[in-house]
């Protein structure tokens, strides 16, 4: 569960995000969608607290997130796992060992421990096949895959993906899709996904989110999305092509 009530926070004098309050239940996998500074990876960011509100307060799982120590933070952002837009992958480790790397740092578990976990969670993403290969020999959609699997190799509660498809092509981005998919109903997760892609938003959200000035404008399913009379989300609707 994440909650948000009632935050505003201000970069450079512009305000950024204004009263936005929301809920989203365990096991909802939600779209935030909306045009470049409307405050959707300000919002992301939130949620690992790598940014705190001027105003307002967040829940994670019940627990308000603002006041906690660095190293309740910590723990707290070891039950969240993140696929940034670029995949953040070391490009001197092997696909292995970028997956591998959580295991290391943040548990006490053997080499063979690790070993079958991070095997596992490749045959996930079917790249195991590719566990030698480095960031660089691999496509943009396979960089995905492997970031995607270092995100939930802790098994995480939460997962946020900022901007998941961005940059592949539409049959790579569906193959993203389903994985997400694959991976909330396996691993029972709840999913906030920033993304510009409204045909991916659609396909595999339970709700989507629309921010527009640092607001709300929208949120809601994503059959009555598309039906929204709001002009800003219309335009965004009508911009993009939906088969």
């Amino acid at each position: 569960m994440i909650k948000f009530n009632n935050i505003y926070k201000k970069l450079n004098n512009r305000e950024i995000l204004s009263g936005v309050d929301f809920l989203i239940n365990t096991g909802e996998v939600i779209a935030i969608v909306g045009q470049s500074g409307a405050g959707k990876s300000v919002t992301l960011k939130h949620m690992v607290r790598l940014m705190s509100p001027d105003r307002g307060s967040i829940e994670i799982d019940g627990e308000q997130i603002d006041n906690l120590s660095n190293s309740e933070i910590r723990n707290k952002r070891s039950k969240i796992g993140v696929l940034f837009q670029s995949s953040a992958l070391i490009q001197w480790l092997s696909v292995y060992e970028n997956v591998a790397l959580p295991l290391h740092q943040r548990t006490s578990k053997t080499e063979n421990e690790i070993y079958k976990i991070v095997s596992e969670r490749l045959k996930w993403v079917d790249l195991f096949e590719s566990k030698d290969l480095y960031p660089s020999e691999l496509s943009g959609g396979m960089q995905k895959r492997v970031g995607l699997a270092r995100a939930t190799i802790l098994n995480p509660k939460i997962i946020l993906y900022d901007e998941p498809t961005s940059g592949l092509d539409p049959v790579t981005s569906r193959k993203i899709d389903k994985l997400i998919m694959k991976l909330n109903n396996e691993m029972q997760l709840t999913s906030v996904i920033i993304t510009h892609d409204l045909i991916s938003a659609l396909s595999i959200s339970s709700k989507i989110m629309m921010l527009h000035d640092g607001k709300i404008i929208e949120f809601c399913n994503p059959n009555d999305f598309i039906k929204s009379n709001h002009p800003v989300v219309q335009k965004f609707v009508n911009s993009q092509k939906i088969l």
